[in-house]
């Protein structure tokens, strides 16, 4: 059995139309993004004090990971310091979960 021949005129005409497509498709977004107006402010931008504002930020967390807090009262969740968090997990261990189902026995 011969293979059936390719037939080529078929493929250069889906290829000479896909790239007809794509060219399409590229001019249509360039047109678009080109006229799309965009809003440009003329004001300036308020001064921000970067170092006042990372500052703070940081006293903010150093507050809420160094102190006891409520999480869910309800539930009776609370939050703790990292480091007597730390002192717990090493004082009562962690759980065990068994490498594989023989283990488990």
């Amino acid at each position: 059995m011969t293979p059936s021949p390719l037939n080529l005129r078929s493929l250069l005409w889906k290829i000479f139309w896909v790239l007809v497509l794509l060219t399409g498709l590229s001019v249509g977004f360039t047109l678009f993004w080109r006229t799309t107006p965009r809003t440009v402010s003329s004001a300036e931008p308020p001064a921000v004090d970067l170092i006042a504002e990372m500052a703070k930020l940081h006293q903010a967390e150093d507050a809420a990971l160094s102190s006891y807090a409520w999480r869910d009262r309800t539930r009776g969740r609370v939050a703790v310091p990292v480091e007597r968090a730390k002192e717990a997990a090493l004082a009562d261990g962690f759980p065990h979960r068994p490498a594989s189902p023989s283990e488990a026995r």
